[in-house]
């Protein structure tokens, strides 16, 4: 089953997401290092995997 919330913006609000989602901002530096770390934990992740699936195989 899906889980859906609506949420209600303000006119300023509303006109604030579509600006961004038109013209997005560049990331600054600590959305940068997020991202960083959240690729490096995901790649760890699937070399483990990676390394299991190849003893298993065995």
């Amino acid at each position: 089953m899906e889980k859906q919330e609506n949420i209600k913006l303000s006119n300023q609000d509303r006109d604030l997401v579509m600006t961004e989602l038109e013209n997005p901002s560049e990331p600054n530096d600590s959305l940068r290092e997020l991202f960083k770390s959240s690729s490096k934990e995901k790649q760890n992740k699937d070399n483990k995997e990676i390394e299991t699936q190849y003893v298993l195989d065995f």
